[in-house]
């Protein structure tokens, strides 16, 4: 049978404040589809002050991340955000993890980083 899958391109979460409203205009189609794969480009993790410069990133709230349940987006790519160092890595999957949004592509270690998401 077939099934339709969109792939999105970089959803970044940064100053969402209502995360009912960033995906308002697509999500009917988004949650009439079988499955529907994120590039996330931004690390849900606030920085300490004065972060270093090196660090520096896209960081969103981490309550922005319930746009992607509202918008029915069933899985993340999380690869390019490796470079905003660990805290932020590891606060951004600690999150996805608590709403349930599979990710690939970074992690806590090596094998958590090239797990694959599957959707059943």
């Amino acid at each position: 049978m077939p099934q339709k899958l969109i792939l999105t391109g970089d959803v970044n979460l940064m100053n969402v404040d209502d995360p009912a409203v960033p995906f308002r205009r697509v999500a009917a189609e988004f949650k009439s589809t079988d499955v529907v794969f994120s590039n996330m480009e931004c690390c849900l993790y606030v920085p300490p002050a004065g972060h270093a410069v090196e660090n520096e990133g896209f960081f969103a709230e981490a309550q922005a991340a319930e746009a992607l349940k509202i918008a029915g987006i069933q899985a993340v790519g999380i690869a390019n955000n490796v470079n905003y160092g660990e805290a932020a890595i590891l606060a951004s999957t600690k999150r996805l993890d608590e709403i349930g949004v599979p990710h690939t592509g970074a992690g806590a270690n090596r094998d958590a980083a090239r797990a694959p998401v599957i959707i059943s």
